[in-house]
């Protein structure tokens, strides 16, 4: 089993509410609706940022600077090289990537 940690980063000059918005509903809807890619996935989730805002007062640590982190399982690597090169995840995730 191998997972991938994606963090993301919104693009500059938009807002975290409109980033938070278009990843969690478009993109995400968008993701698990393109059957050729889910074929290959165990588990897809997202993990939101609760309070963009809050930069870790009082922690020993202080909040890293992405926007949020999406995880994706696969069997194996094989198996993750052909979702990321299924030809409609690669046409249709890759133009949306540039709205957030």
């Amino acid at each position: 089993m191998i997972k991938l940690a994606v963090l993301l980063k919104r693009k500059r000059g938009m807002s975290f509410e409109d980033f938070d918005a278009y990843w969690d509903g478009p993109h995400g809807d968008l993701v698990v609706g393109i059957a050729e890619f889910m074929r290959h996935v165990r588990r897809y989730t997202q993990s939101h940022i609760v309070d963009p805002d809050y930069a870790g007062e009082g922690m020993a640590w202080k909040r890293a600077d992405f926007d949020g982190i999406a995880e994706v399982w696969f069997d194996d690597i094989n198996v993750m090289t052909k979702a990321f090169n299924e030809p409609r995840f690669v046409e249709l995730v890759g133009a949306d990537d540039a709205n957030f």
